[in-house]
């Protein structure tokens, strides 16, 4: 499995992760406090860092949605590989 952590955070992303109640970035590793979305974002993560970076592939993005249940919004979380650099958004 490819080793990876946070590297870089827009001022907003750190607000939001002060103040969020659904992620969390914990060891240098960002977590859904969801156990299956966790699992859901690592296979993710997983998927799009396995991608030999080429021509063909410079860009993807997977969902990684989690279910708020007794029928709330969702929220959806993007895992995107662009250029080589994954991000989640």
């Amino acid at each position: 499995m490819p080793r990876a952590g946070c590297c870089s955070r827009t001022p907003a992303a750190s607000r939001y992760l002060t103040q969020a109640e659904d992620v969390e970035i914990r060891a240098g590793r960002l977590r859904i406090r969801d156990h299956a979305a966790d699992l859901k974002l690592t296979e993710a993560i997983t998927e799009l860092a396995g991608i030999q970076y080429s021509f063909m592939n410079w860009r993807r993005a997977l969902p990684v949605v989690i279910d708020a249940g007794y029928d709330l919004p969702r929220t959806v979380w993007w895992v995107a590989l662009e250029y080589g650099t994954l991000m989640v958004t």
